[in-house]
């Protein structure tokens, strides 16, 4: 399902500071929105009090939603699936605060901080949103900011006078633009206590994230937990087993409850091959919740990208526990976009269930070019 962080998939990264005062934060509130990406509707719903934080979004047309619940304060976060494979998983939380991209009400302000350089804001009118009174303004990106097909921002609405992003259109180069985010409904009113009551069962997941929405996940080291350890897709030993210090996982007897109930990704530039002389090497982490056999998927919003051995696979865990999936990304050209990494389980018929989808690893390479802070 696209729609894990769905407000950070569209928001995060792509707008400018807004100046002026603000309001204080509203530290109770409800806020409704629908999300455009790549074709699929997504309904979001966040609500806060205090502490605590709870952020609902399920994709239109797909019997499944996730439910993300913040405690900032004990620095947890809780994954709950549900749906035809429901599950539920808790990690570590590293901010005070909720990812960036994922609430407008706090992440404005500093999501509105990344526009490319050499961006241009021209205020328009003011008008409401969905009651919300706005200032409307037109955007004006650099054309080589982006690669053709990234869309970027081209009207903003901010909400008046605390600047919290209500609605945001948004087009590829030379596209019709199109709305990518639009809040419907935003009240103070102090949300139902039970809402950010997690379910008693959840095991922990040897995971955790930060308030950019990057999740990581992390193998164990003890060679005993057969379901962890790192497979080198680059020369396909990942398929059809995971390899721990030497030893080989056997097949697992699959149970019926088994599902993946985290993907995470994360890339990093490197040194590559001609003609680029730069690739990517990205590291996706796939946590499962009982043995299975996973089915996985790399994939991009750019056309191009060259993945050694191939996009896709699958592995297999004997027991509940993580993997950590690497894979290099060569270009023939320069590229910017997003890559995201989805996995499921795979049934004995080869079907495969609902994919979870990870976060997305942004990345903008330039051909014989040292990425910064290298």
């Amino acid at each position: 399902m696209r729609f894990a962080s769905a407000l950070l998939l569209v928001v995060s990264g792509l707008l400018a500071a807004t100046a002026g005062a603000q309001t204080p934060t509203p530290q109770a509130y409800t806020a409704s929105a629908e999300v455009t990406q790549y074709g699929e509707k997504v309904f979001v719903t966040i609500y806060r009090d205090g502490p605590k934080e709870r952020v609902e979004s399920a994709s239109e047309g797909v019997p499944s939603k996730l439910v993300m619940l913040y405690d900032f304060e004990a620095h947890t976060f809780h994954m709950i699936m549900s749906g035809p494979m429901p599950s539920c998983s808790v990690g570590r939380y590293l901010s005070a605060r909720a990812p960036i991209g994922e609430d407008p009400v706090t992440g404005s302000a500093q999501t509105l901080a990344n526009l490319p350089k050499g961006s241009q804001r021209k205020f328009v009118r003011r008008e409401e949103v969905n009651g919300i009174p706005a200032r409307l303004e037109d955007i004006a990106i650099p054309a080589n900011a982006s690669a053709p097909d990234v869309v970027q921002p081209s009207r903003l609405w901010l909400s008046e006078p605390d600047g919290m992003i209500v609605k945001m259109e948004g087009a590829s180069r030379g596209g019709r633009p199109s709305t990518i985010l639009e809040v419907k409904r935003f009240t103070t009113e102090k949300p139902q206590a039970a809402l950010f009551s997690p379910p008693a069962a959840c095991p922990p997941a040897n995971m955790e994230m930060d308030d950019s929405g990057l999740m990581r996940a992390h193998g164990e080291a003890d060679a005993s937990v057969k379901a962890s350890g790192e497979v080198n897709l680059a020369d396909q030993t990942g398929h059809g087993a995971v390899a721990v210090s030497g030893a080989q996982v056997k097949t697992p007897t699959q149970s019926p409850a088994a599902g993946v109930t985290t993907v995470a990704l994360q890339v990093r530039e490197l040194p590559g091959p001609p003609p680029c002389g730069r690739k990517l090497e990205a590291t996706g982490a796939v946590i499962v919740n009982g043995p299975a056999t996973v089915w996985y998927r790399f994939y991009a919003n750019v056309d191009g990208l060259l993945f050694s051995g191939g996009q896709e696979g699958t592995i297999t865990l004997d027991a509940a526990g993580s993997a950590n999936l690497t894979k290099d990304v060569t270009f023939p050209a320069a590229k910017a976009g997003e890559l995201r990494l989805q996995a499921a389980v795979q049934g004995p018929d080869g079907r495969h269930a609902v994919a979870t989808i990870s976060n997305v690893a942004t990345f903008r390479v330039v051909c014989g070019a040292v990425p910064p802070g290298k």
